[in-house]
């Protein structure tokens, strides 16, 4: 074997270990032998019968990566697959080069003008290289809550969730055990039903704040207790660290989305309202004034709103998506649409299955945004004008949770990761929208329900996922 072909088998080593494969299976598969050096026995996930048909050498050694199965761990872009479909024929030798060779261009839509790209964009995403290392496993189990969780927030040493059991609970990470059960240093009381949305505030003062909003209309505030909170210091106070709760919504809360600088808050809801939300009389304990609504955005005539994100560069605008699939770009000064994208059906209200929005996430450092769908695609569209593209079949069910990886461990924007209602967790590259990695999550459905929502810790290499199975998982690399 020549220097080539090693090279190219590490590389095969390295893609089929991230998709869970163990060293016995992949040397079985390969037809060789682990190099010494990069011995490292995994425990995989995946059946060696799963698998057979898939690793077979024959006269078409792109089976793996070419395959027309939606599922696919590779998703290209679904205009280009066509020109994906390269075989290698006169040889039976095995092929080490699994890799995909993408056009750059794929980024945009092919009926888009190229000359919209940014500079920018096209230097960061040439300089995104796969950190080998970096491959996420199962490392806890937190059984805590009664019933399905919806929301999840990693923040410094904290992992903070809220469930349909109308709490929210909030663990030291520093404290976590795989052998034992974990306690939360605090569980937080006060709604009056399933909780959809939360956020940490920290403000100004370096004071921290949780800001949380459900099935029951109310925005609640509450202080976020101190990393070594003692749980039965406040035995007997009902809710010791509410510090207020917001009317102003009549329906459920989805949707939550904070601005630290100047301490106002965006909340979308099913009465077809976005709620800009003055949070500064209650953080600096000042209630003597009751005017906490700046804005209310009535949208009911382009659709109920499902999630709702400032702008990352610009916090004077914010983005909504709907449950018909448009999204719209608004100014939070005037109420005023820039856009409305048209993407869905020409019905204003009614939801058409398989339109549906669950969440999206704004790149910071990119101009696009990707949501995950009720008609289980992912899609890409250009923040600038709204228009779509880009977009594939990633997951066998609904997408219900996006969360872009900025952690210090080598994200830096490059990866994302989604999950949905077909209980697996999966990580992509974002330039080659390419699947590199896919873990078996919450396997245990809830009125097919599997897996709610998903989030990166913003500078540490972690990752966790809320189910429907009332269980929080977080992954480690």
């Amino acid at each position: 074997m020549d220097e080539n072909e090693q090279l190219e088998m590490r590389k095969l080593i390295i893609q089929l270990r991230q998709r869970g494969y163990s060293d016995k299976t992949i040397e079985k598969k390969i037809g060789a032998t682990i190099p010494n050096d990069m011995k490292e026995e995994l425990e995989g996930w995946k059946d060696d019968e799963d698998v057979d048909n898939k690793f077979k050498s024959n006269n078409n050694n792109s089976t793996f990566l070419n395959s027309t199965d939606n599922s696919s761990l590779l998703l290209s872009n679904n205009n280009n697959n066509n020109n994906n479909n390269n075989t290698s024929s006169g040889s039976n030798s095995i092929s080490w080069n699994m890799d995909v060779k993408m056009n750059q261009s794929s980024f945009t839509n092919n009926s888009s003008n190229n000359s919209n790209n940014n500079s920018t964009t096209n230097s960061l995403l040439n300089n995104n290289t796969l950190n080998n290392n970096k491959i996420y496993k199962p490392k806890y189990n937190i059984k805590s809550h009664l019933d399905s969780i919806k929301c999840l927030e990693l923040f410094d040493d904290y992992l903070i969730s809220g469930s349909d059991d109308c709490t929210i609970k909030i663990f030291n990470l520093n404290k976590l055990s795989s052998n034992k059960s974990n306690e939360p240093i605090q569980t937080l009381r006060g709604h009056l039903g399933s909780i959809y949305s939360l956020k940490v505030l920290n403000n100004n003062l370096n004071n921290k704040y949780i800001i949380s909003g459900g099935q029951d209309e109310y925005l609640y505030l509450w202080n976020l207790p101190n990393i070594d909170n003692d749980p039965y210091t406040n035995y007997g106070y009902a809710t010791p660290f509410l510090i207020n709760k917001l009317k102003g919504h009549s329906d459920s809360i989805w949707s939550i989305d904070i601005n630290e600088k100047l301490n106002t808050c965006l909340s979308a809801s099913s009465d077809d309202c976005v709620i800009l939300w003055n949070l500064d009389n209650y953080l600096n304990n000042d209630n003597s004034n009751d005017n906490n609504i700046l804005k209310i955005y009535n949208l009911k005539k382009i659709g109920t709103p499902t999630c709702v994100n400032y702008l990352p560069n610009d916090k004077s605008k914010f983005m909504v998506s709907f449950t018909n699939g448009k999204i719209g770009l608004f100014d939070i000064e005037t109420g005023k649409s820039i856009y409305i994208n048209e993407n869905a059906n020409n019905s204003n209200n009614t939801t058409i299955n398989g339109n549906l929005i669950y969440q999206f996430k704004i790149h910071n450092y990119l101009p696009f945004m990707i949501s995950g769908c009720e008609d289980k695609k992912i899609k890409y569209f250009d923040i600038n004008n709204g228009k779509l593209i880009h977009e594939m079949i990633a997951h066998k069910d609904a997408v219900t949770s996006i969360s872009i990886d900025y952690s210090n461990g080598g994200g830096n924007g490059l990866y994302f990761a989604s999950c949905g209602h077909d209980a697996s967790l999966r990580i992509w590259d974002i330039s080659t929208k390419h699947c590199v990695q896919e873990l078996p999550a919450h396997m245990e459905k809830k009125y097919d329900e599997a897996i709610h929502y998903v989030t990166y810790h913003n500078s540490k290499s972690l990752l966790a996922t809320a189910g429907a199975d009332s269980i929080v998982k977080v992954f480690t690399c």
